[in-house]
């Protein structure tokens, strides 16, 4: 079963959790194929800090004319909006009741970072052919 089937079937059997943990997962793993795309180095021995994520991508956002054409700024708004609400639910401060809201803005987050995905690999394809 490939992933978007995992997390819409987690999803419409009530997992919420499950699927907004599936996204989480997703989504970071594509994040770090943007940033090796673009040559920056993210995470140490130790991993790295959801907050600090957001300013690491606001800064790349700014500096790295790949990362401006495959994430535009309101899709860096939706995934720090999006940080925030899983840092919450890392540390236990998310209430049950908002679990499907969060797993329904999980699922769009990762569409999000699938397309810059997209978009990077075929700017960084083209690239190679010229």
């Amino acid at each position: 079963m490939n992933t978007e089937a995992r997390i819409q079937n987690a999803h419409q059997n009530g997992y919420y959790l499950e699927s907004t943990l599936l996204c989480y997962l997703y989504c970071m793993r594509g994040l770090n194929l943007i940033f090796k795309s673009c040559n920056l180095t993210v995470a140490s021995e130790k991993g790295i800090k959801l907050k600090k994520l957001y300013e690491i991508l606001q800064d790349a956002h700014l500096n790295q004319p790949l990362i401006q054409y495959s994430l535009n700024k309101k899709n860096l708004k939706s995934i720090k909006v999006w940080l925030n609400a899983i840092q919450k639910l890392l540390n236990g401060k998310a209430s049950v009741r908002h679990y499907k809201a969060l797993s329904e803005h999980s699922i769009k987050i990762l569409a999000l970072v699938n397309m810059a995905v997209v978009k990077t690999q075929s700017n960084q394809k083209s690239r190679i052919n010229h």
